[in-house]
């Protein structure tokens, strides 16, 4: 009978443990639910093909990404009837309190809980950056294109104002420079940080693994805020500015809490 008490203390504790260790990291699922966000109306010539390891998006003059939001229990369900889902167009104004305060808030992932954010990406070629930047840094209409960037939404804390954590592989520009977009929709405007994560031809066509600290990479942004929940992530391929094409895949997204090895930026 002791015995027995053992061995169900035993398995109790185990399976704990096992919950615990299985929520430090979220990996995503690249073959589930993702929305698509192009300027066409869906009619956007990019093209996306995805299995549960990696998502592709080949791009020929054109740009489309695809996003979701990440829970601790899978990608949180969009409903593909609404009309903006439909359209391919860009989440309501509302969209991200609509998240934050929903059934499933609890679910969601915050900065302060899954700081650290890994993956690989791989590009068939870079996109020509000689005109992507003014000399100030901010991002010009003609040259807003990258091979691969991959963006993360996240909540200020404590306010429904939306913030943005993104990265970007480019051609020629430095790694870790902080590149500015800036644009007006209607009355509001936007401003928009990119964070060069890998640049050069050097391993165009191979896998390159990434680890960013996202609360650092925030407080680089943002250095009077905290960051929150996080309320999407897309991955994208862009090449309709530059009128040149690019094929850009992503793979082994994953959010974790504890530190991996050779993370970016180095404390």
């Amino acid at each position: 009978m002791k015995e027995f008490k053992l061995i169900l203390l035993l398995s109790i504790v185990l399976a704990s443990y096992g919950s615990s260790w299985s929520q430090a990291t979220i990996s995503l699922d690249m073959s589930q639910d993702w929305t698509r966000r192009d300027w066409s109306e869906c009619e956007d010539a990019s093209i996306m093909s995805s299995d549960h390891h990696k998502l592709t998006i080949a791009t020929e003059r054109s740009a489309a990404l695809y996003w979701q939001v990440p829970t601790k229990q899978g990608p949180l369900g969009i409903d593909s009837s609404l009309g903006w889902v439909e359209e391919c167009d860009r989440p309501p104004r509302n969209f991200a309190k609509t998240v934050a305060d929903g059934p499933q808030r609890q679910s969601l992932l915050d900065v302060s809980d899954y700081r650290y954010f890994t993956w690989k990406w791989n590009v068939t070629n870079t996109i020509d950056d000689a005109n992507t930047i003014d000399a100030n840094g901010r991002i010009q209409p003609d040259g807003d294109d990258f091979a691969a960037k991959l963006g993360i939404s996240i909540l200020k804390k404590g306010s429904n104002e939306l913030r943005e954590v993104s990265y970007v592989w480019t051609r020629n520009l430095p790694e870790e420079s902080v590149l500015l977009h800036e644009k007006t929709i209607l009355f509001w405007r936007f401003r928009y940080h990119r964070i060069v994560a890998q640049t050069g031809d050097k391993q165009v066509g191979e896998w390159v693994s990434e680890a960013r600290d996202l609360y650092a990479d925030y407080k680089r942004i943002y250095p009077d805020e905290e960051p929150g929940k996080i309320v999407r992530i897309y991955v994208m391929s862009d090449s309709d500015n530059t009128e040149s094409r690019v094929t850009g895949t992503f793979g082994d997204l994953r959010f974790q809490t504890t530190r991996p090895g050779n993370v970016s930026p180095s404390e």
